[in-house]
């Protein structure tokens, strides 16, 4: 089909070849069926590329930080988007929509951020060395969103994604970049750090109690945890 149909989800395509854990695949599905109509049409839109999904799907979140191995990038989306819509406590699912949506495409620009170098390491494209995955994502949003009939998006729902994506608490002012102004984008900060952190503390964790390995993007040194208490001691 030449243009992305916005009932099918895409999710449900994927090859075993790309992505072994089907459960993964199934968590992907349910987030995606979860989002409203135009939603799922930019979606659709925006990966109706087979070669960019594929790399969507198999690529890795980081070089040699969190997640940097197959499947990485899309195992960071499907966390962070469950974390988002369960942080907001919205009793209205309809409300949980936009943070699934920025949950999904924060690193999506990833997929055309690294490659397989000839050694078998991943390394920067010319693309992430120049602009990186927030700007990559953003020019796929509003190439969808011009070329498609995504009509029933509203504009402020464009623009609030856009908001979302973009912006950054931290920025300096003479940046432009403008501070976060929504619950969502907000959530999108703390629990990307969150995440990252998390995935490599696991990793590094001890098998027991104690203090576990090193590894130089955890900036706190060796992480260190207990063992757990049972509950009738």
């Amino acid at each position: 089909m030449e243009c992305p149909e916005p009932e099918e989800n895409l999710f449900r395509m994927v090859p075993a070849g790309w992505v072994k854990d089907r459960s993964l695949i199934q968590q992907a599905i349910t987030l995606l069926e979860e989002l409203p109509r135009p939603y799922r049409f930019l979606f659709n839109a925006i990966f109706w590329n087979g070669e960019r999904f594929r790399r969507f799907c198999m690529g890795p979140s980081s070089m040699k930080a969190h997640h940097n191995y197959d499947n990485g990038n899309l195992i960071h989306s499907i966390e962070l988007a469950q974390m988002m819509r369960i942080a907001l406590k919205e009793p209205d699912p309809r409300k949980e929509a936009l943070a699934i949506l920025v949950g999904l495409l924060h690193d999506a620009g990833k997929a055309e951020e690294y490659q397989l170098s000839p050694t078998g390491d991943w390394v920067l494209t010319d693309r992430g060395k120049l602009l990186g995955h927030q700007v990559t994502v953003v020019e796929w949003i509003a190439a969808a969103y011009a070329k498609y009939p995504i009509h029933n998006l509203p504009r402020e729902h464009y623009e609030a994604l856009l908001h979302c994506l973009t912006c950054h608490a931290h920025a300096p002012d003479w940046l432009g970049i403008r501070r976060p102004r929504m619950r969502e984008a907000i959530l999108l900060s703390g629990l990307d750090q969150f995440t990252g952190q998390d995935e490599l503390m696991r990793r590094c964790a001890p098998r027991g109690s104690g203090w576990g390995s090193y590894h130089e993007k955890l900036k706190g040194g060796k992480p260190y945890q207990v063992e757990s208490i049972p509950l009738k001691a």
